[in-house]
């Protein structure tokens, strides 16, 4: 995820993203400054220059070395209901589709206590977490109290262990009897517990008494409810009586219900009503059980949160049960109270790439020609400044017969940080053949940002031979054409935004062939009936005429003269992303 493209961009939005200081200035978001925060980001400029908030349209934090690939995930309480959480392998199971979570030596997913779901942070970086506290049971089609949703952004250590509680609702043991309250849903560091990271509290449960609803929960920190004598907690502690809090638990309700209530630092158990009684117990996350000794009186269970919502303290079948308060120590708040009907859950989302350890360009087999941005010149662009006229640009692939250069210096692209710069007339030629030869099966990606608009032919590479052959052109704005290497073409609609990067990928095969065009990983069409013909040299950037220059930065390019597995693909665009 990156900065947006257009509209508004604060300082605090620049340092979620990249992290920094307060109070916050631009000088420390330089290219070089010796914090670091922006370093490999392609754009932003070095100290002496002028920096503005202009800079960071479309920018994201680049990857840094990770423990596993990340995606955003959910964590869900994985079948589990009741007054205990899910076991280790119930989680797993759950988690089927996620690499990670599979790995049983425990590394990256884990459970020492019932419930509570222990996840290493895979890399350094911002992230946004979403969780929502879950709902009361439901008795007799009365509607109970809803948990409260709340997100926000936090700067992650690799490394760090994250405890995720994930709250389940209250439970209704006999339907038109009172149900206990929904459990708090919890994410906190493992290793510094005196305030979790974020927490959405649960709802009140459902009474047995026709017309009243319970509570929702509110997205500040104390509980709701309190009928007779009972109070909702308040500042992280529980209700008296009713649902745990993170500091304390909740007390025991009427007639010795709502027993082994437990914060989540505690085991996070929800409250146990008495198993001689109608009522249902309350919610893994520190729900408390409803009251009393049947259905017709006590009351039902307050929720969990960071402070617990309040129950009954004496017989009140028809007062509404309490949700739990909820916290957030997040920036970029978004939180919405009573905004969850079911089961909590968690979501975290990485708001930069994870790609998988290990994982470099340079390792990729049959890279002949490769076109860094941050090795124009072959000295890592230590030779070029801005503007600066690039007459070759340096291939660091295997194949070092492969020259890509431009002789004639009105032509000539010019140097921006870690790119080419092409508008009218300026081209870069390789004698790489991609229509035949040694060369016939290829992957060639080009990551690229299309600087303004236009509705005339812009090629990004050709090798035309009185066809359309191995090119991709840009008809208009809203149209490409792919060229198949026979003379024919595809028309895909596509529109490149303006200013934000892009990563081009298509794959060439032989005669009679599929292949393949993707923009950003994502297929946009196949073609067949493959020739190999055509002439022995290649432009990036034009195909010769001024009129037919792109206009804009191509900062990579890459040939890889073999078919790549769907892994092998996202694995190089998660790469190339994070590079630019």
């Amino acid at each position: 995820m990156a900065l947006q493209s257009t509209g508004r961009i604060s300082l605090s939005d620049i340092q979620t993203m990249f992290g920094g200081t307060n109070p916050i200035t631009m000088s420390e978001y330089y290219n070089n400054n010796a914090s670091g925060f922006t370093t490999g980001v392609t754009g932003i400029p070095n100290s002496g220059a002028t920096i503005s908030i202009s800079h960071f349209y479309g920018k994201a934090k680049p990857s840094a070395s990770s423990l596993y690939a990340f995606a955003a995930h959910t964590f869900t309480n994985a079948g589990a209901t009741g007054r205990t959480g899910p076991i280790i392998s119930q989680v797993r199971s759950a988690y089927s589709g996620a690499a990670w979570a599979q790995d049983t030596t425990n590394n990256y997913l884990n459970m020492t206590t019932q419930g509570i779901q222990e996840w290493k942070v895979p890399a350094t970086g911002s992230y946004t977490i979403d969780v929502a506290g879950a709902a009361g049971g439901i008795t007799g089609g009365i509607t109970p109290g809803y948990g409260a949703r709340m997100v926000g952004t936090f700067n992650l250590t690799q490394g760090t262990v994250l405890a995720i509680l994930v709250g389940q609702q209250g439970v209704t043991k006999t339907d038109n009897c009172n149900s206990g309250g929904g459990g708090g849903t919890f994410v906190w560091n493992k290793s510094s517990t005196s305030q979790p990271l974020i927490a959405g509290g649960g709802g009140g449960g459902g009474n047995a008494c026709g017309g009243t609803v319970g509570l929702n929960a509110p997205t500040t920190a104390n509980g709701t409810g309190g009928f007779g004598s009972s109070t909702a907690g308040s500042n992280g502690n529980g209700a008296t009586p009713g649902g745990s809090g993170w500091l304390t638990n909740g007390t025991v309700g009427l007639d010795s219900n709502n027993s082994g209530c437990q914060r989540p630092l505690e085991g996070g158990l929800g409250g146990a009503a008495r198993a001689v009684y109608s009522i249902g117990d309350g919610g893994f996350g520190g729900g408390a059980s409803a009251s009393g000794q049947g259905c017709s009186n006590g009351g039902p269970g307050g929720g969990g949160g960071y402070s617990g919502g309040a129950g009954p303290s004496g017989d009140t079948a028809c007062g509404s049960a309490g949700g739990g308060g909820s916290y957030n120590s997040g920036t970029s708040q978004t939180n919405t109270a009573g905004a969850n009907t079911g089961h909590g859950y968690v979501t975290i989302t990485p708001n930069f790439t994870v790609s998988a350890p290990g994982f470099s360009i340079a390792s990729i087999a049959n890279l002949v020609l490769w076109h860094n941005g941050y090795n124009i010149d072959g000295s890592n662009n230590s030779t070029l400044s801005s503007g600066s006229t690039i007459s070759s640009w340096y291939n660091s692939g295997t194949d070092t017969s492969l020259t890509t250069t431009q002789s004639t210096s009105s032509a000539m692209p010019t140097y921006t940080q870690n790119g080419t710069v092409f508008s009218s007339g300026k081209s870069l030629i390789s004698n790489i053949n991609l229509n035949s030869g040694t060369y016939t099966i290829m992957n060639l990606f080009i990551v690229w940002k299309k600087t303004q608009s236009s509705n005339t032919l812009k090629w990004l590479w050709s090798q035309d031979n009185g066809g359309y052959d191995r090119t991709l052109i840009i008809n208009t704005d809203s149209s490409l054409m792919v060229g198949r290497g026979d003379g024919g073409a595809e028309f895909p609609n596509y529109s490149f935004p303006i200013n934000s990067v892009v990563v081009v990928n298509c794959e060439y095969n032989s005669s009679g062939q599929t292949g393949y065009f993707f923009v950003n990983n994502t297929s946009l069409t196949t073609f067949t009936n493959l020739s190999a013909s055509g002439t022995t040299t290649t432009q990036f950037g034009s195909n010769g005429g001024g009129s037919s220059s792109i206009d804009g930065v191509i900062n990579e390019v890459l040939i890889i003269t073999r078919v790549l597995t769907t892994t092998e693909r996202t694995n190089i665009y998660n790469a190339l992303l994070a590079k630019y």
